[in-house]
């Protein structure tokens, strides 16, 4: 059986919303909608929840933390073009975390086990939060500099570039007894 074409989706412009802000903002936001609260995302069986809680606009604070950047106050963050124009990339990577063009990674940090899944040439990059039964999408964004993408590159060894992916009952802390 052979691998499905690895094709990301179109980026979404600015510039087919009439250069309007409002227009545009409205546009992810039926993006978001459809790739994550009217069809759940999984990866590896488990489901991957977001932040829930209500900001701006009457819309979760998961959508901003994927089309803002800033401070992790939100009064702080302001529209980030290339997160939005790449907002339909995050469900399309989750949903093909098994291709060849996308590498994963976990790590143990003060606030628990980040798993990030990159493209293979380190252009862009999400970043979940695992917790027992799920996943949660902490945020997603594209690497523009080469020096950035060859920091997250040491992030990724060569013999480690891929999680061991579930099957059945077993469980990463399962794996291998």
């Amino acid at each position: 059986m052979s691998e499905e074409p690895f094709r990301l989706p179109d980026l979404l412009l600015f510039e087919d919303h009439g250069n309007r802000w409002h227009d545009y903002e409205e546009a992810l936001w039926g993006q978001f909608r459809r790739d994550f609260l009217l069809y759940h995302p999984q990866l590896d069986g488990l489901p991957i929840w977001f932040n829930r809680t209500l900001a701006q606009n009457g819309k979760e604070q998961g959508f901003w933390h994927l089309t803002d950047s800033g401070s992790d106050i939100e009064a702080d963050r302001v529209p980030d073009m290339r997160r939005c124009e790449r907002l339909a990339w995050v469900r399309y990577v989750l949903d093909h975390a098994d291709s060849a063009h996308v590498l994963s990674s976990e790590e143990g940090t003060s606030k628990g086990i980040k798993r990030r899944l990159t493209l293979d040439d380190f252009s862009y990059l999400i970043v979940l939060k695992r917790a027992r039964a799920h996943y949660f999408l902490v945020t997603a964004y594209h690497i523009e500099y080469e020096h950035e993408r060859r920091k997250l590159r040491r992030r990724f060894p060569a013999g480690e570039r891929k999680w061991p992916r579930r099957s059945g009952a077993t469980t990463p802390s399962t794996l291998g007894r």
